[in-house]
């Protein structure tokens, strides 16, 4: 999964108006707007889908714009929740945005959003060691 994540957070952008990263002010949100975010990914990235059962997550990719989206799936102790991650560039450096939101439990949100944390500082590991 994490080589899978690199590529698709590195791939190179090209423009194209992307979802809002930030649909929503606070990570605390209905189930409606959970539900409407994920058909909006859904309607735009369904081609990019990987299932991850045993994990109950699905991803989404907009290579385009560099975003990267996990949506826990029923099952999912945070459910309903998901994690947006943006890579960005400044100055020759690679720089990993995560942000996320849930209509379930905060605590097992929480866990997820660290688990992603933990993942980012990995792939963060990984670059610094491919650069050297």
């Amino acid at each position: 999964m994490r080589r899978i994540l690199l590529f698709a957070l590195l791939i190179a952008t090209n423009g194209v108006a992307a979802l809002d990263y930030k649909p929503y002010p606070e990570a605390k949100i209905t189930v409606d707007e959970f539900e409407s975010y994920r058909q909006e990914v859904l309607t735009n990235f369904r081609d990019t889908e990987e299932r991850y059962e045993t994990q109950n997550l699905v991803t989404y990719s907009d290579f385009d714009n560099r975003m990267h989206f996990a949506f826990t799936l029923p099952g999912h102790e945070a459910h309903p929740a998901w994690i947006t991650r943006r890579v960005t560039e400044k100055g020759g450096a690679v720089y990993i945005s995560q942000i996320g939101y849930f209509a379930g439990s905060e605590k097992a949100f929480a866990k997820l959003f660290a688990a992603y944390q933990e993942l980012e500082a990995k792939i963060r590991e990984q670059l610094r060691n491919q650069a050297e």
